[in-house]
């Protein structure tokens, strides 16, 4: 990256450790800020961003923490046809300590990071064909959840396995159904001989049909795409640990 440098000094941008992903800038000058006051921190410095990428130039930790100035565009943007020979970086600084600062000339006042971009290809459509979010901040509010929570819900019925009713609950599809059923009150022990299943058998009901395998089922046994049977006892538990957000539909419990 061309850097021309129009300090007292000359001093050349570097990294402070092999680890560190910005470089430092120094300030050109003393800087005195006012209760308040807004200023552009020179810093002499021009750079030709490399093509492909873009710098951006943010505070550093200190610059709050020792002087009370906030860079009042969050995120400074550098372009690459920002590199004229008097086109230096300036960082725009406010005092929020409610005191004087005073910035020493060579103060290390922000740093840069050199970030690759892609480009857009921009297609205008008459329609995005998504649904309304509702706007800015409403990701994770009470309305988006009970919406989404109503798409991803299903009402089962569970009897024994003598067939007896024994309660109807709405489970969220993608979660742990034992859990889910384990928390609506119902207690089914689950234990495995030898790691193989054969005794009781817990019958889950969607959609009025009931489904239902007898069978013996070792751990490990092929899981069907179209009937997913888990058994949770023995070894055979990792699947479902493991693979929480699968559909399940019917599961045997011990």
């Amino acid at each position: 990256m061309k850097v021309r440098i129009k300090t007292p000094d000359n001093e050349p941008l570097f990294y402070e450790t092999p680890g560190a992903c910005g470089f430092d800038f120094k300030c050109v000058g003393e800087h005195i800020f006012e209760p308040g006051e807004f200023k552009l921190v020179e810093t002499g410095t021009v750079v030709e961003v490399p093509v492909g990428h873009v710098l951006q130039i943010v505070p550093r930790s200190s610059t709050y923490k020792k002087h009370g100035l906030i860079q009042v565009n969050s995120v400074g943007i550098i372009d690459r046809d920002y590199a004229g020979d008097n086109d230096t970086i300036k960082f725009p600084y406010m005092n929020m300590s409610g005191q004087r600062q005073i910035i020493e000339d060579g103060t290390r006042i922000g740093q840069g990071l050199l970030v690759k971009i892609e480009k857009a290809d921009f297609e205008v459509v008459e329609s995005m064909g998504n649904k309304d979010r509702g706007g800015f901040g409403t990701t994770g509010t009470k309305e988006n959840l009970t919406t989404k929570q109503e798409i991803k819900t299903k009402k089962i019925t569970i009897k024994d396995s003598s067939g007896v009713f024994l309660k109807e609950i709405d489970v969220r599809v993608g979660e742990n159904l034992l859990r889910q059923i384990q928390d609506a009150g119902i207690d089914i022990p689950y234990a495995c001989s030898n790691g193989i299943c054969g005794a009781c058998m817990c019958t889950i009901e969607t959609g009025g049909e009931a489904l239902k395998k007898d069978l013996l089922m070792e751990p490990g046994l092929p899981l069907a795409e179209e009937e997913i049977l888990t058994c949770v006892g023995g070894l055979n538990k990792e699947v479902l640990e493991h693979d929480p957000n699968r559909e399940i539909i019917l599961q045997t419990f011990y």
